[in-house]
């Protein structure tokens, strides 16, 4: 491709940029700050709800105005939540079933919310800096109200405004990967920009420790090794200096990590783990979760077409307690047909991250896409011992990835089938990608 041709950045995987944040970005980000901090609490969250109905008739009248068809894994979570309608016609309480379906509907809102409007890296930075800003309030309120120094002193573990000490670590571990977006952001302030985001990254994984919680502890050592991987290595191998300052520091993190939670009580935790994986006797916790893994293939194996319902694992399993696990609750809930359903959100989200890093000459966007991937690895380990299916934290950080990709491809696809029609097929991606 001759340089006469080159593509212009914001016609190669670059969402078109506007000079100023559009108004429903704005609310967008209120939104997400909402959900992340207040909309736990009586009384708030019907604002927060609100304000997502609102933006979603807002995004209905627009995609239709623009005749913008919506995302592949909005489509995919709608089939999919539909789907699971058909438990009702096996469950065996139906307050629990509809409860749990308008929970799952409510989480298609705001996906459809939040990937929507994130069309924009503009839009992108903002969604994700609100999260971050309400993972922020979140930390620092368990620092202000003296839970953050018992647990220090006393052996506790931190919640925060979370739910409970494990939803705190999640949150915290979100947020991590949030800051790795604003470090790979472009600014000019560069030197004070890395100082702020590595005391945030250290003051992250000190809180995810302090949580007590096994999954984040070990979400946050697999999330560096992965982060550098999908967005530094090929230029790590050009440049053989960066690559051993970004092993050290990957194994810095992780040694700081391990030597802070060697001292607190998640550390018992990790030993009886660790000596049951190695063959030796499994502790109560260990066992309690092979437990609820051979009642889940126990419930798929009695119904494994439709499930027993959405929420309904528990009234099937001896001791009546949820899955732990977003790949036996999915299973067990809707069968085998809603697990493949839900679980091609995530491969579909991939693919089209695979596409961007391959095709986009954007390294901005190619980064971006990069880090989805890391983010997805690490989404789709914590769930071997997690729920995520209603995790409202999640879906806010996956929807503005959603949205932003979706919009990039968009662009890249036009610009790639222009290409298409009118230089030889050889000649198409002559250029070289700026795949990380």
């Amino acid at each position: 491709m001759s340089e006469a041709r080159f593509i212009p950045l914001s016609d190669v995987g670059l969402p078109s940029q506007e000079s100023r944040l559009p108004f429903t970005s704005i609310l967008v980000g209120i939104f997400v700050l909402g959900a992340v901090t207040v909309s736990a609490m009586e009384g708030w969250n019907y604002l927060v709800k609100a304000l997502g109905v609102l933006l979603a008739a807002a995004y209905l009248i627009s995609s239709v105005r623009s005749r913008l068809l919506p995302s592949g894994e909005m489509i995919l979570y709608l089939i999919w939540v539909t789907w699971s309608l058909t438990g009702v016609f096996v469950a065996r309480s139906g307050v629990l079933f509809w409860l749990m379906w308008t929970t799952v509907f409510q989480m298609w809102v705001l996906i459809v919310v939040i990937a929507g409007f994130t069309n924009t890296r503009r839009a992108l930075s903002f969604g994700l800096g609100a999260f971050l800003l309400g993972a922020i309030i979140v930390g620092a309120y368990s620092v202000f109200t003296g839970e953050y120094q018992q647990a220090a002193m006393e052996e506790e573990r931190v919640s925060g405004l979370a739910s409970n000490a494990n939803e705190f670590g999640w949150i915290m571990l979100l947020a991590t990967a949030v800051m790795a977006y604003f470090w790979m952001l472009p600014t000019r302030l560069r030197v004070l920009k890395y100082v702020v985001l590595a005391a945030g990254m250290g003051a992250l994984a000190l809180a995810i420790v302090y949580s007590g919680s096994r999954k984040a502890i070990l979400g946050v050592m697999a999330f560096y090794p992965a982060w550098v991987w999908w967005c530094y290595r090929k230029e790590m191998l050009r440049r053989p200096a960066l690559a051993l300052s970004a092993l050290a520091a990957v194994g810095l993190v992780v040694a700081g990590v391990i030597l802070f939670a060697r001292e607190l009580p998640v550390a018992a935790r990790f030993r009886e783990t660790w000596t049951s994986i190695g063959g030796g006797a499994a502790g109560e916790g260990t066992m309690a979760r092979l437990w609820l893994y051979q009642e889940a293939w126990r419930i798929f194996l009695k119904y494994p077409f439709v499930g027993v319902g959405l929420n309904h694992y528990q009234m099937h399993a001896v001791q009546g307690i949820n899955p732990h696990s977003e790949y036996a609750g999915v299973l067990c809930d809707t069968g085998l047909v809603g697990a493949v359903l839900y679980l091609s959100i995530f491969v579909v989200l991939w693919r089209r991250a695979g596409k961007i890093i391959a095709h986009s000459r954007d390294p901005h966007a190619a980064r971006v896409a990069g880090l989805v991937r890391a983010f997805l690895v690490i989404v789709l380990l914590v769930a071997f011992g997690r729920e995520n299916t209603y995790d409202k934290s999640l879906w806010l950080v996956l929807g503005t990835f959603i949205g932003y990709t979706g919009a990039v491809w968009h662009d890249l696809r036009a610009r790639l089938a222009a290409d298409a029609a009118v230089a030889p097929a050889g000649d198409l991606l002559r250029a070289p990608a700026q795949a990380t």
